[in-house]
């Protein structure tokens, strides 16, 4: 294949569920259709290492397309370079001898792949989304406050002197809290995500703020939702999530 994977820019999946376009960002991958969203990264890199590490038996010339499924197949993807280029993958059944399947590659005759890309370009689009409350890690967090609207889950701040956080009165706070509280927020997903942002309505119930190397940036725990409780991120996009009591 001549296809460089660096040089992929966008890409276009079509299958029975429509079409996902995605397009690759210095932060990233982007879903442009059909709805925008932030991708989830490695989701998007897969199907453009499958189809640059595709590997396949030399062409059945003169094959009826739609004795193998070609005819109207079950996925097709479309890389898109930088310098205008466009390689296309169509897949269409999985072959009845080994765990084989029949494609198309730019609209040439059919051939058998060694694998079956079929069941992994037939993927729902969920799978593309990335569902990261906080989609950008935090290396140097130094301060951490947790403002609350509930009394008995109290408000609090703590400041990172070294390798250990402190309370503002000087004591030293559990490491191991603290830690558990960090990767938690790295783990965080949303249930669900609203199509577009939604405004909060009263009071929120809770804050959670980190002063890091990007500034500050906070998560907003805006009341509950029927899958949760509703988030806003530090990006602006607000969905559902099902752990705040834990955190909080």
């Amino acid at each position: 294949s001549d296809l460089q994977p660096d040089q992929v820019e966008r890409l276009t999946l079509i299958t029975p569920e429509g079409t996902l376009l995605a397009e690759r960002s210095a932060g990233g991958w982007l879903i442009v259709e059909p709805a925008q969203a932030r991708g989830d990264d490695a989701a998007l890199e897969d199907l453009v290492r499958l189809m640059d590490g595709l590997q396949a038996e030399p062409p059945i010339v003169g094959a009826d397309p739609s004795r193998y499924g070609l005819d109207d197949p079950a996925a097709t993807l479309i890389l898109h370079t930088r310098e205008g280029l466009e390689h296309r993958l169509e897949a269409g059944i999985d072959s009845p001898m080994g765990v084989k399947g029949y494609v198309r590659f730019n609209g040439g005759d059919v051939q058998v792949s060694a694998t079956q890309p079929r069941g992994t370009l037939a993927r729902p689009f969920e799978v593309y989304i990335d569902r990261r409350v906080v989609s950008v890690a935090s290396t140097a967090d130094s301060v951490l406050s947790w403002e609350s609207a509930e009394e008995a889950e109290g408000s609090w701040t703590l400041s990172k002197r070294g390798d250990h956080w402190f309370l503002p009165d000087g004591r030293r706070a559990k490491d191991g809290a603290v830690s558990g509280l960090l990767a938690m927020v790295a783990s965080m997903r949303f249930e669900g995500l609203d199509a577009a942002p939604q405004p909060a309505e009263g009071a929120p119930r809770a804050s959670l703020i980190w002063q890091d190397e990007l500034g500050e940036r906070r998560i907003v725990f805006l009341g509950e939702s029927p899958l949760g409780m509703k988030a806003l991120a530090p990006d602006g996009r607000t969905g559902s999530i099902s752990d705040f009591e834990a955190m909080a």
